[in-house]
Order: structure tokens, then sequence, then C-alpha cells
């Protein structure tokens, strides 16, 4: 495997699941070169942005062609040195606005449940960890930060697909493929499907 690959994926999985992984792959083939884009928007694959997308997501676009990875996990944290009962929500807001979590927020919560917000889950667990609020956060953030504590039972399981895709027309590059293969493999093997019970 050869040549320049670039993989878009949201903020939290660029910064925490995928160096790593990335990292890996590299020294099996050092001659890939990975360029990592971090955005929570969904680049247009069409327009070549980007070869491959690793995405939360319902489904495919009809224009993509790629592989479920494994489980986007979610659970509910404050910070462990303050009670859960005394603490507004957090919303999410901008692209996290269209997320699974923020639609049972929007089905189970009143405005006057929800205080400060914002639109990365990164930025959520550092507010969250100054004691603003209950966060939703994917359970690879909440569960290894020992700042949080995560609380269960309060929230149903969520949930969502985290599928490894490229545009139809560059789905059967030999490069791409064969990297789109490592990452999902990769990636069934760091998040394993690890929902909380319902309450």
């Amino acid at each position: 495997m050869t040549g320049e690959v670039r993989i878009t994926s949201t903020d939290s999985l660029c910064q925490v699941l995928l160096p790593p992984i990335i990292a890996s792959i590299s020294r099996a083939a050092p001659e890939v070169r990975v360029q990592l884009l971090s955005s929570n928007a969904h680049m247009d694959l069409g327009r070549i942005q980007a070869d491959i997308t690793v995405r939360p997501t319902d489904k495919l676009p009809d224009d993509l062609v790629g592989s479920r990875a494994a489980e986007l996990a979610f659970g509910l944290y404050h910070l462990a040195t303050e009670r859960a009962d005394k603490l507004p929500w957090l919303g999410l807001v901008g692209q996290l606005a269209r997320t699974i979590p923020s639609r049972w927020m929007a089905d189970s919560l009143s405005d006057n449940d929800i205080s400060d917000g914002a639109d990365s889950f990164m930025t959520l667990r550092e507010l969250a960890v100054q004691g603003r609020g209950l966060a939703i956060l994917p359970r690879f953030l909440g569960d290894a930060d020992p700042r949080l504590k995560r609380l269960v039972g309060v929230m149903p399981p969520l949930g969502v697909d985290i599928w490894v895709a490229s545009h139809v027309d560059l789905a059967s590059v030999p490069r791409i493929a064969l990297m789109r293969r490592l990452l999902t493999e990769a990636l069934a093997r760091s998040l394993p499907d690890t929902c909380d019970p319902a309450p």
C-alpha cells in the first residue's frame, strides 16, 4: 500500500481513537501517507475532499460505499465531585443537534433543563469537568476520564453505528479499499458494543 490517503472524521474520533490506529497501520505500511481531516461537518466525498470518511451515522448516503465498523455508545457524565441531581443538562448544538442523543434530549427534556451547550463532544466533556452540567458523551471519551462519573439508568441505551466509507468512484482503488478494511478492523477492536442498560 503506497501513496496518500485522506481520512475525514469527527473531532473526537480524530483526537482520541484514530491517531493510534493510523500509527499502527503506518508502521505496517510505511509508504502510505495519511492526512487526517478533523471536522464535525460532513465533507463532500463527491468533490474528492477526502478519500475515506469515518462517521457515526444511521445509514450511508447512496453515493458512499463502506462497512459498519462498530457501535458508538453514549453515556451520561458529570463532574465526579458534584451531585448529579443539582446539575442542569448540557445542550448539543450545531452539527451535534442532528445526533441521536440530541433527538432524545429534544423529546425528553424541557428548555429549562438545559443550560450551556457546545457543538463538540470534546468541548462538552470539558464543560462537564468544570461542573457546568450533565453531558451525554461517547463512552470512549467519558469512561476514560477520571474526572468524570457516569450515571446509569437516567437515559435509555443510545448508540449509533460507525461507518468507514468512500465515494463509489473511489471504492475500488486498492490503497483506499485496503485502508478502509484496516480501519474497520481496528475500530471494531477499539469500540466494543457498550450501550448502557435501559433505566
